[in-house]
């Protein structure tokens, strides 16, 4: 993306991660003068390596008189619990704080389309799974944002481009402008960066109120009350459309469309097809590619990824499950599960699970949450405190090959990985390794 009414502008940058470096990507190339900065010392030295015409001077010697914008990274809080020392600055110089996307949103041609998903579980997924459908439809098709590519590195000229907007980013933009945006499920989460429910939700709704229409999960009581609460143009979707998808849209040509023999669990991913099926309607995808499309979709790595069986034992990756709503999906979709389960726990833990229970055979703790979830299941859940990842394999698999029926051994955190991981990919990861060592070694024991 090029952003030519930065052309001799003077315009800094804070944070250095790959989102910040999409940013000075693209300033450098429409000839802005930039000064870039970051709080970590080896971001600034990997960038400086990359963009040598950039200014890399702390922002306190910058001549903020003369700058008149400041794009920050979404990593980077501007309110609750304080904002950041280098917006206090900005916004001392009366300076327009600006993320990567409302860049992209100024520079996007009139006749691509863009397509907004959040909320807080289904995001990836959904985006994933409505660019796949369109791709498969023969449209040019960009996916990213939260999700994988920063939208200012997303090919330039496509029709479409499906972008994941997380809390963090919404919280940064003013102006928002979508044809069509995805709003799912709003459970607690990241409430430390919030600072309450209240400026979560808030948060959230920017996106449907700069849409030209809204399409809205109804299974969750905060979403389903924004639904009745909307003005815009809107769309109600339901997990309960499946399998038959009987959507409920006057003058958009929807038709009942039949779903079967998908490659992605039907149970977790219910709303994320009913919600790509309602948005790929609105774009004028006939019935049949659509349905052809969501059967080929081979899902996210991490989300409810069926790994492979060893005997009686499925093995099934789930580290995205950051929170216990997301965690919930992977538990209804199985039975007999020994559940590998915990880290950095976030607001409320798995108390709202405990209505589950039932269905876990036996659990298997680790990091920063083990006392905690301990306490909390108590004597309604068979639980083994093993604290790191490769004990609960280790001890998992040892008890579930002896087990005479068919079980899953599920890592589903229902917590953030920071305890003991970089990211819930490299939690993810290390399972999927344990696995194929696992695998590997158990077939060469058999031979």
């Amino acid at each position: 993306m090029q952003l030519s009414k930065y052309k001799n502008q003077n315009v800094a940058v804070f944070g250095l991660g790959k989102t910040g470096l999409s940013v000075i990507n693209a300033l450098v190339k429409s000839g802005a003068r930039i000064y870039a900065w970051d709080d970590n010392k080896e971001q600034i030295a990997n960038a400086k390596m990359m963009y040598r015409e950039c200014n890399f001077i702390h922002p306190k010697e910058c001549n903020w008189h003369e700058i008149r914008t400041l794009i920050l990274s979404p990593g980077v809080p501007i309110s609750y619990p304080t904002p950041h020392w280098i917006v206090k600055l900005a916004r001392s110089y009366d300076c327009k704080i600006k993320s990567d996307i409302e860049l992209f949103l100024e520079v996007k041609a009139t006749n691509q389309k863009i397509i907004g998903v959040t909320g807080t579980n289904g995001k990836s997924t959904t985006v994933s799974l409505i660019g796949h459908v369109l791709k498969s439809a023969g449209k040019k098709v960009a996916v990213g944002g939260n999700l994988g590519v920063p939208v200012l590195d997303l090919e330039r000229d496509a029709e479409i481009y499906v972008i994941e907007f997380s809390s963090f980013q919404l919280e940064l933009m003013d102006k928002i402008n979508v044809d069509i945006a995805v709003l799912f499920n709003i459970t607690p989460d990241h409430i430390d960066r919030h600072g309450g429910m209240e400026n979560y939700i808030a948060t959230k709704l920017k996106l449907i109120n700069g849409s030209e229409i809204a399409v809205i999960g109804c299974d969750n009581e905060i979403t389903a009350d924004v639904f009745n609460k909307f003005t815009g143009n809107k769309i109600s979707i339901s997990a309960s459309m499946l399998p038959f998808l009987p959507f409920q849209c006057p003058n958009t040509g929807i038709q009942p469309g039949h779903v079967s023999d998908m490659k992605i669990n039907l149970t977790s991913n219910a709303e994320n097809i009913a919600a790509a099926y309602a948005v790929c309607k609105l774009l004028k995808i006939d019935n049949n590619t659509i349905i052809d499309g969501i059967k080929s979709f081979p899902g996210l790595k991490h989300r409810n990824e069926l790994l492979g069986k060893i005997e009686n034992v499925f093995f099934v990756n789930d580290s995205k499950a950051t929170n216990a709503k997301s965690s919930e999906k992977a538990i209804l979709s199985y039975k007999n599960i020994y559940w590998i389960v915990g880290g950095r726990s976030k607001e409320g833990g798995i108390e709202s699970l405990s209505e589950h229970f039932t269905r876990i055979r036996k659990a298997f703790l680790i990091g920063e949450s083990t006392e905690a979830f301990a306490n909390v299941m108590g004597n309604k859940v068979d639980c083994m405190k093993c604290y790191n990842l490769e004990n609960a394999f280790e001890l998992a698999f040892e008890e579930a090959i002896n087990s005479k029926e068919e079980v899953t051994i599920l890592l589903s955190p229902a917590c953030s990985s920071f305890d003991q991981w970089k990211n819930f990919e490299e939690r993810g990861d290390t399972f999927c390794r344990m696995f194929e060592n696992l695998r590997y070694n158990y077939m060469c024991c058999l031979v």
